[in-house]
């Protein structure tokens, strides 16, 4: 009966190590498993970022070309009005009235 129950007790002894060494790898893998999607929760945040100062950037350049642009027809329609003035109106002290 001794040697019975010294065979159990060596069995549950085991099992319970071999539980203890799986709790322990599970637990390594679950540190694994956080810090990697730490890491890609990261990365995306920083492709996030990248994408947003990307949009930002793009904007403002079109803003500041079609700024530019409507400043250069208005430009030329403000240049095209006066020598079309002058062409019109060539003695422009002969119509002012004193």
């Amino acid at each position: 009966m001794e040697i019975i129950m010294t065979v159990l007790i060596t069995l549950v002894v085991m099992a319970i190590c071999y539980a203890f060494i799986g709790v322990v790898r599970l637990q390594t893998k679950t540190n694994d498993n956080e810090l990697m999607y730490q890491d890609e929760i990261r990365s995306l945040y920083e492709k996030i970022d990248r994408l947003e100062e990307d949009l930002h950037r793009d904007y403002c350049d079109r803003i500041d070309k079609w700024v530019a642009s409507t400043d250069r027809r208005f430009d030329k329609a403000y240049n095209d009005i006066h020598d079309l003035d002058r062409v019109i109106n060539p003695n422009k002290d002969l119509l002012k009235i004193k």
